[in-house]
């Protein structure tokens, strides 16, 4: 079976990074509201039950409903996923403990530091030579 790429709408593009990040913002406000009286692994913890919940539940009868449930979830690099897995569990405690510790402004000005962190980690991770446009779009 050959998959053909999604044709490009970058209207839909747009609207739907503006709405991930109102929503991230949201999410980012009420970790910071509630960082006083709950520990930050709590919160990691509500935050990965609920994901897992509202978008795990809907996903499993979708995929077995569509019969693709094994193929789908078929993988050649399983320790890739799981240290993927680590990682993004540590990116969001470590995010949330931030908000913890430093106002909202301040750790939303930190994170803007992703995309070059990324470029510097490609360099050492993926072994590829970025050039001084991807310097550029990333800074």
């Amino acid at each position: 079976m050959s998959s053909r790429p999604a044709p490009i709408d970058e209207c839909a593009g747009i609207g739907l990074q503006i709405s991930a990040t109102f929503f991230f913002a949201i999410m980012s406000t009420m970790v910071r509201v509630v960082a006083d009286q709950v520990l930050s692994g709590e919160i990691v913890f509500a935050r990965s039950f609920s994901r897992s919940f509202f978008g795990g539940v809907p996903l499993v009868v979708w995929l077995l409903w569509s019969g693709r449930m094994t193929s789908d979830f078929r993988t050649r690099q399983p320790a890739g996923h799981v240290i993927r897995g680590l990682v993004g569990v540590n990116a969001m405690w470590l995010t949330f403990g931030a908000l913890a510790f430093i106002p909202l402004d301040e750790a939303v000005a930190l994170s803007y530091a992703t995309p070059l962190v990324a470029v510097i980690l490609a360099g050492f991770v993926l072994d590829a030579r970025e050039s001084r446009a991807a310097w550029a779009r990333s800074a």
